[in-house]
């Protein structure tokens, strides 16, 4: 069996007779339109195991947003955006017996998503979510957790502001073959959940607060929880 989208658009007195937005022998399934902050209109949905997005309705073309595996069923996806142009996405996922729910940003701009981001982890099982992002630039989720031993369920809310958060991990020093030569490599991560982009990495011989030499420099761009 196969499924495909459809689309009508209400001009305020009536609506437009269907179009077909997919034609093809792969399932299209829970489709979610959503309002721009520049008041156009997107379509995201489940292609088969992929999340896909349609930006153009005219050419009814569409991107791959993230996939999924084929032996898992397909997360239903809520989706929200805010004044700043941002795009996020909520879901759920059962992993390692536990029910948690994951989100991803899109900053305008930036041209891909974050990385998956754990919004929740901890042993109740979360269900029913729904959320919004304010014009501060912050994720507000509403959600069911049933208590694993009581099956009790509470109805929770949660507020988390977004950004950035670059992180270094270990410095290491690698030797050329050359005394007067050697290698220093950092690892650089951005464990917030917005992008990073032409950060400066700068290895100094010494504080560089107190006459210390610079000893080279590298720009990174990263994106939320890589």
């Amino acid at each position: 069996t196969d499924t495909e989208l459809y689309w009508s658009e209400f001009d305020g007195a009536a609506w437009s007779a269907p179009v077909r937005a997919t034609n093809d022998a792969v399932t299209d399934q829970g489709p979610r339109v959503f309002c721009l902050d520049d008041g156009s209109f997107e379509l995201l949905w489940t292609k088969g195991v992929d999340l896909v997005r349609m930006a153009d309705f005219s050419t009814l073309t569409h991107a791959l947003v993230r996939s999924t595996s084929p032996l898992a069923p397909a997360p239903r996806y809520d989706v929200a955006c805010d004044p700043l142009g941002r795009i996020a996405l909520l879901w759920t996922t059962f992993q390692e017996g536990q029910v948690d729910l994951r989100y991803a940003v899109l900053e305008p701009g930036y041209g891909s998503w974050s990385n998956e981001l754990l919004l929740t982890s901890d042993e109740g099982s979360e269900k029913s979510p729904s959320f919004a992002l304010s014009s501060g630039g912050d994720l507000i989720a509403a959600f069911l957790r049933e208590d694993p031993a009581t099956t009790q369920h509470d109805l929770l809310w949660l507020n988390l502001t977004l950004g950035q958060d670059l992180t270094v991990g270990p410095i290491t020093v690698e030797p050329t073959g050359n005394p007067d030569e050697f290698f220093l490599t950092a690892e650089i991560r951005n464990l917030g959940d917005l992008p990073v982009g032409n950060a400066m990495v700068d290895f100094h011989l010494g504080d560089p607060g107190a006459g210390g030499t610079l000893l080279g420099s590298a720009a990174i761009s990263l994106a939320g929880g890589n």
